[in-house]
């Protein structure tokens, strides 16, 4: 592949064999043509080195495979990273290993940045999909959308002060395709966030100081797989990072023209509303292991559906 080629997609895996395929199944059933795709391997010990191997093998003018020195494990944000420096597409894009890119995600991701020379970014939807023991499909729903016409272009920092005002509006990392130039500029992932909500950090970055291009149609398929968690740590770690951020000498000057959304902004990281998300973490951990001790399998993919769906807005809800 040239080095001009459009798309470069970052995929980071690690232990991932019983996903891998579905992911290269959905990269292929995209409907444009060129684009790379980086397999990032973070210390993988179940086969999945072999799989992407093999399927870079079958594609070598499509796929590469990157590796930490010594094959070692540095986390999410160091593989990301990994991933974004070796891109050669003037756009990044990236696939968890566990998600599925729905067939027209890079072309009309590439369409709209390419309409849209000022935007620095696409944002979409996701479509989430909680999975069973079983591996089957219990329901679906699609992310909220953002509190703007399809197609606006909205200048920093605004969509980032919508996602905390409303978490249930933060985009995932595969609904997100960006400038390769802009991605620089933000120093990408950071790798104090070894597991999750690296992608946040960088989320964060981009929105500081880019324009966002909003795309209401989903891009990304979102698989929950019962028991796949969250660490609570890096999820109360993200809070203070995320008001470093908006300590910075940039946005106290977007803070001047900008006082009515600070004030609704600021009470998420008050060390109350830390502790209390901590505790509202810790109870919900505690009732999954107690369902997962007291129910069998069938029993517990039920009851977990059943809390997903009222946890649910009800205009989200599938009908």
């Amino acid at each position: 592949m040239s080095d001009a080629s459009p798309v470069s997609v970052v995929v980071i895996f690690r232990d991932a064999a019983r996903f891998l395929r579905d992911a290269f199944a959905s990269l292929e059933a995209q409907t444009l043509a060129r684009f790379e795709v980086l397999l990032v391997d973070d210390g993988s010990s179940d086969g999945s080195a072999a799989l992407a191997e093999a399927q870079r093998a079958a594609r070598p003018e499509r796929y590469r495979c990157l590796t930490h020195p010594g094959g070692a494990r540095r986390g999410t944000a160091a593989s990301r990273n990994l991933g974004m420096r070796a891109a050669r597409g003037t756009l990044v894009a990236f696939l968890d290993a566990d998600d599925l890119y729905l067939p027209t995600r890079l072309a009309s991701h590439a369409a709209l940045l390419a309409a849209h020379p000022d935007a620095g970014l696409v944002l979409a939807p996701c479509l989430f999909t909680d999975i069973d023991a079983g591996g089957a499909p219990l329901h679906e729903h699609q992310q909220p959308a953002l509190p703007w016409p399809d197609g606006s272009v909205v200048d920093p920092p605004q969509a980032l002060f919508a996602m905390l005002r409303d978490p249930r509006l933060v985009t995932t990392i595969c609904g997100l395709t960006v400038r390769r130039d802009a991605l620089l500029r933000s120093g990408g992932c950071d790798e104090g966030f070894d597991l999750l909500y690296e992608d946040q950090t960088l989320l964060t970055r981009l929105l500081l100081g880019e324009r966002a291009l909003w795309c209401a149609t989903p891009s990304v398929q979102v698989r929950r797989f019962p028991g796949i968690g969250t660490r609570t740590h890096q999820r109360l770690a993200f809070l203070p990072w995320g008001r470093w951020q908006r300590d910075s000498r940039r946005f106290r000057a977007w803070q001047a023209d900008r006082l009515g959304a600070w004030p609704s902004m600021r009470p998420r990281t008050d060390a109350f509303a830390v502790a209390v998300e901590g505790a509202a973490l810790a109870l919900r951990y505690a009732l999954r292991v107690t369902l997962r001790v007291l129910l069998d399998p069938p029993r517990y993919s039920s009851a977990m559906s059943l809390l997903q769906r009222l946890r649910t807005p009800t205009s989200a809800r599938p009908r």
